[in-house]
């Protein structure tokens, strides 16, 4: 293992030394239940989405999703691409279509002047050859697939665990492995720590296509 277990399940709230932030974090979700079933908190300022906001890279799905973003009251919204939206052949034009939110794929978004840097990546399911391009002065990074050892159940990237320790992001937030929902901790040779957060909304076994777990709050 990398890392250690930061609590059994993903905690409730963690306070990081970063601005002040609260944040829904959302990571895989079912789509056969619809959006409007997910359990959200109208708290918070930005909202990230780690991707498969879709079943099966359907454009009607990602229609109804960019409808239920702008129904939410988050200030900031950010999502990136899942392995079910990754070749859709919509995703060219994802822009037009997801216009509720910041659409990230090997891009930043700063959140306010002076503020946090997010960076969201394309999805690959391991060796991802684009994780070098994740900049310096990241605070979050968002991937839809975990970093190995770090809250993915045996199934993690080692890529993207380099790239992390490069980059040094206060936070990552993944799914795609959604029985390792849950929370990790990597303390950094300089003293510094990631918070690994598997927001996965979507069980495991026969309950891999239902909500089994709402949105994530949390205060940086």
């Amino acid at each position: 293992r990398h890392c250690s277990a930061f609590s059994a399940l993903v905690p409730s709230t963690y306070t990081a030394p970063l601005a002040l932030h609260s944040m829904g974090l959302l990571g895989s979700k079912a789509f056969s239940q619809g959006p409007a079933t997910l359990p959200l908190s109208d708290a918070g300022d930005i909202l990230i989405h780690a991707g498969d906001f879709t079943a099966y890279g359907k454009e009607a799905h990602a229609k109804d999703f960019n409808d239920w973003l702008g129904e939410l009251p988050h200030r900031i919204k950010l999502v990136v691409v899942g392995n079910h939206e990754n070749n859709a052949e919509w995703i060219g034009r994802v822009e037009d279509i997801l216009w509720n939110a910041t659409f990230l794929r090997q891009s930043s978004h700063e959140c306010h002047i002076g503020g946090p840097v997010v960076f969201g990546t394309d999805f690959c399911p391991s060796g991802n050859p684009y994780y070098d391009q994740i900049p310096e002065g990241t605070s979050i990074l968002i991937a839809h697939g975990p970093a190995a050892g770090c809250a993915d159940g045996g199934k993690g990237c080692s890529s993207l665990l380099e790239a992390v320790r490069r980059v040094k992001p206060v936070l990552v937030v993944s799914g795609h492995v959604h029985f390792a929902h849950g929370a990790a901790a990597l303390q950094l040779p300089t003293g510094e720590r990631t918070i690994f957060l598997n927001a996965a909304n979507c069980g495991s076994g026969p309950k891999e296509r239902s909500i089994a777990h709402g949105a994530i709050a949390i205060e940086l």
